[in-house]
């Protein structure tokens, strides 16, 4: 698909304000969510920019997050 860069943050735009308008007035809650698309959003970007058959590798430790922070 090769996502550009400025695809993926019109993404993440439209994905903010829907954030806003559904999820529960709940400040951290919404940037947990944002900050789980803008991970996923850069590894779908990485891997489409990348030729049909290419060994990318392992996409890394996947995050994990809570109240607390990213842990």
């Amino acid at each position: 698909m090769a996502i550009t860069e400025e695809q993926r943050l019109r993404w993440m735009e439209l994905m903010s304000e829907a954030v806003a308008k559904e999820l529960p007035d709940d400040g951290l809650l919404r940037q947990r969510v944002i900050e789980y698309f803008d991970w996923g959003t850069r590894i779908a970007r990485d891997v489409s920019a990348d030729p049909v058959g290419t060994d990318l590798g392992g996409p890394g430790r996947t995050p994990r997050w809570g109240w607390g922070g990213l842990v």
